[in-house]
């Protein structure tokens, strides 16, 4: 997960369950569980592990009343400022193609389950709630993964690259459910 930013919705200054802050548990896959609280205005740091290039525990961001809406966003993975957003479950999907090389892929869901690349399977690595998989590659901006892979999953997940190119920067890879892929973008 690396480390994140979390913020929270206030229409006019006001949480949705009617307060000025709402408490925000985080549950990552190595055990650890820590509640935050995020105030109408700012946004809290410190969300998820740390590590670099997405490669820690997988985490999970849950506004503790569920009329609270947040949203995570990664904050650098170690080799420059760019970013990634946390994608809520509902937006994770079974089916994508890279749009351009990688160097490396983390890929997060909330059940167990496998993922093929470019033809290879692998499981998804369970505990604590959350399933994952990351293959950090040869090295970073060194290119692992050709445009045009395809990578599909038996669960829905989330998946995070990062361009192998000398500008390091992170980027969701964003998936769809269908056996049809849109030609126009």
């Amino acid at each position: 997960s690396g480390s994140a930013r979390a913020g929270l919705f206030c229409p006019g200054g006001t949480a949705l369950s009617g307060g000025t802050s709402a408490d925000v548990t985080v549950t990552c896959s190595d055990g650890t569980s820590q509640t935050k609280t995020i105030t109408c205005g700012s946004e809290v740091d410190s969300v998820g592990t740390g590590s670099s290039y997405h490669g820690g525990a997988s985490c999970k961001a849950s506004a503790v009343d569920a009329r609270d809406k947040i949203a995570v966003t990664s904050t650098g993975d170690s080799n420059g400022g760019d970013s990634a957003q946390w994608l809520p479950k509902a937006a994770m999907r079974t089916s994508f193609y890279l749009p351009h090389g990688s160097d490396y892929v983390s890929i997060v869901g909330t059940s167990a389950g496998s993922v093929t690349i470019d033809g290879t399977t692998v499981s998804l690595t369970c505990s604590n709630g959350l399933c994952g998989y990351y293959n950090s590659g040869s090295s970073p901006k060194t290119q692992t993964y050709n445009a045009g892979v395809a990578i599909s999953s038996t669960v829905p997940v989330m998946i995070v690259g990062q361009l192998y190119d000398n500008d390091g920067d992170e980027f969701n890879l964003w998936g769809f459910d269908s056996t049809t892929f849109d030609a126009t973008c």
